[in-house]
């Protein structure tokens, strides 16, 4: 249990004073910025052309960390909502605004 909690502290939006929970809030800022900007430049033929492969490899890496992000927050989710048990935390989390925008950030990647 105190694994998990810690876990969600590092993923939750950290204190400035938690030194891997910032870092985590810098990862995901800059798998969010490389993300669009791979999105925006495999619109260009030339760029998928000529950077095609590295394009993406970049959008697998990025995709694949939002999709870990999700997991964890959904393992986590207790300690996201304390006072709910973890079934209705959960029920919470996955059909709320942020829930769901996790959820569309790396699921039509893995759809067919």
């Amino acid at each position: 249990m105190q694994i998990r909690r810690r876990v969600s502290e590092i993923i939750e939006i950290g204190a400035s004073d938690d030194l891997p929970s910032r870092c985590y809030d810098m990862v995901g800022t800059l798998m969010l910025l490389v993300n669009v900007i791979v999105t925006i430049l495999y619109t260009f033929d030339s760029m998928e052309l000529k950077h095609g492969d590295l394009l993406l490899f970049l959008e697998a890496v990025t995709v694949a960390f939002f999709a870990v992000d999700y997991c964890l927050r959904v393992w986590t989710v207790q300690f996201i909502y304390p006072s709910m048990s973890r079934y209705r935390a959960l029920r919470k989390y996955v059909f709320s605004f942020s829930g769901l925008v996790d959820l569309l950030s790396f699921l039509p990647y893995y759809l067919p």
